[in-house]
């Protein structure tokens, strides 16, 4: 391969990228940290090891590209193994970045170990997009029962700010077989084995459609959602989950949680 075979534009965008992503991936680690999810810190650190070899040494592959048209069977496997990981460190990178700050994103919290007769997984998931509007948080569970079928008595969440409470939504399917979220006053009892999402919707109704909320910007919704606890009563026990500031600080750089603060 000769030097005007290699992509004068797309082989610099790959270096721009791993370069970015040299300081991208530890902030994202800190964070999940902080938030006290370690598995993932330690996973994007790995990620962010094997970005910063592949940064180092890039202008030794830089070279040893322009020079492949000389190099033998397996001088070229290596070379292949090396872009192969730039693509992929890339590849996790973004993923990562978009999981954290884009679309529908989660995070995690350990569920306490119990017998059910629902498991929570321990988590929410924000719907919408983090820089303009939050219209749902949703939580996800099941009926972990072998023969218990359960009746749902309450659901809601509790601003830890000022104390608003806001009932749950349950996502359930109607006699047509058509998915809807519906108040869990208007569900049956559920099965065992049956996964479980519950709704909590922010924002005036959608007047165009029926069932949608038209959302809360991002500062609306964190000045009373930051933080939060999650409560569920079905026929058998309560269910109680607490979230802060450390879980929305993954999603809200900068605008939640410690940060530094210009001087007045």
């Amino acid at each position: 391969m000769a030097e005007a075979d290699i992509p004068d534009k797309f082989w610099p965008a790959i270096r721009l990228v791993v370069n970015n992503l040299v300081w991208i991936l530890p902030l994202i680690a800190i964070e999940q940290a902080v938030a006290g999810e370690l598995r993932h810190a330690a996973l994007i650190g790995v990620v962010f090891v094997v970005d910063l070899i592949v940064a180092v040494k890039w202008g030794h592959l830089d070279t040893v590209v322009k020079k492949a048209g000389q190099m033998s069977g397996t001088q070229l496997a290596l070379l292949g193994i090396v872009v192969w990981l730039a693509f992929i460190t890339m590849g996790l990178g973004a993923a990562t970045w978009i999981w954290a700050h884009l679309g529908f994103a989660s995070t995690w919290q350990s569920a306490p170990a119990d017998e059910g007769p629902i498991q929570w997984g321990g988590s929410f998931g924000i719907e919408g997009n983090l820089a303009s509007k939050i219209f749902s948080l949703r939580f996800t569970g099941a009926n972990i029962s072998k023969t218990k079928a359960l009746q749902l008595k309450e659901a809601n969440i509790v601003s830890g700010i000022d104390g608003t409470l806001l009932p749950l939504d349950v996502v359930a399917v109607d006699a047509a077989g058509d998915t809807k979220i519906v108040p869990i006053d208007q569900i049956q009892l559920i099965p065992p084995g049956a996964r479980i999402e519950l709704v909590a919707k922010f924002g005036p109704p959608d007047p165009n459609i029926g069932g949608n909320v038209l959302g809360l910007d991002p500062k609306a919704f964190l000045d009373k959602w930051r933080q939060f606890s999650f409560n569920v009563t079905d026929s058998v026990r309560t269910y109680r989950y607490d979230y802060n500031d450390s879980h929305m600080m993954v999603f809200f750089q900068g605008k939640v949680g410690p940060r530094i603060m210009v001087k007045p």
